[in-house]
């Protein structure tokens, strides 16, 4: 019986830490999604195929993103994004900076 507890414990256990993700990670998925919702002209069209990021210091995370969404003509376009995300906001896209008001400025 103690060998059952002892395994059904361990099973529950893995299950529970394999399934935990950083949080600057959910944050930054979840800000770049916002920005993609109100950047996109048909944000229901998105699909991200491929994502890949890195952690960086000071809350940054680094994205690399394939996504595929409808351009303002309905063609299925395929693109790819670089993003750095600072918690739960969006603070570059493709070398530019993103302020939370949707403006963007490009770094010279």
């Amino acid at each position: 019986m103690n060998t059952v507890k002892f395994l059904l414990f361990t099973l529950i256990s893995v299950a529970a830490f394999s399934s935990c993700e950083d949080k600057r990670v959910s944050q930054g998925r979840d800000a770049y999604m916002r920005f993609y919702k109100n950047y996109l002209p048909n944000p229901n069209s998105l699909k991200v195929k491929k994502e890949t990021y890195t952690i960086g210091k000071r809350n940054e995370v680094k994205w690399i993103l394939d996504i595929q969404t409808n351009d303002i003509y309905g063609n299925l376009t395929d693109v790819q994004d670089s993003f750095i995300t600072t918690g739960n906001r969006v603070f570059k896209i493709n070398e530019m900076v993103i302020y939370d008001d949707g403006k963007m400025n490009r770094i010279y």
